[in-house]
């Protein structure tokens, strides 16, 4: 699977979006972990917490910011998942978004097929 990513001409950056509340974090974790268990590399994790009161979560949540690709912004105020979901976009730096649920889990391999189809099909 390495070699034919790295052969891929178009390899852009994809951002995904992740809004949170007070979510479960086994939930969460797997979700994070499945984006940074991807085989294509070239993502970014847009995570925006909406005031969740939770404070083990608030932890985890910093702790993920020693992986550059991962951002994470602390909403002040309760603005449901628009708003949260609108806070993530605002990191966004890619060149498409996808957007995860806290207890979602993305396919190992789900950002490198897209990129491989939009390699077929660069006029996307």
């Amino acid at each position: 699977m390495t070699t034919w990513l790295n052969q891929l001409e178009y390899q852009p950056l994809i951002s995904i979006i992740l809004p949170t509340y007070n979510s479960n974090l086994d939930h969460l974790s797997d979700a994070v972990n499945s984006v940074k268990n991807q085989s294509y590399p070239n993502w970014q994790l847009c995570i925006a917490d909406d005031n969740s009161n939770d404070k083990k979560l608030k932890k985890w949540l910093h702790s993920l910011v020693s992986d550059e690709r991962i951002n994470v912004r602390y909403r002040e105020s309760n603005g449901h998942i628009s708003e949260a979901s609108n806070t993530a976009i605002d990191m966004a730096k890619g060149e498409f978004i996808a957007f995860l649920d806290h207890d979602d889990e993305l396919h190992v391999h789900a950002l490198a097929a897209v990129v491989g189809e939009l390699n077929k099909c660069p006029e996307i």
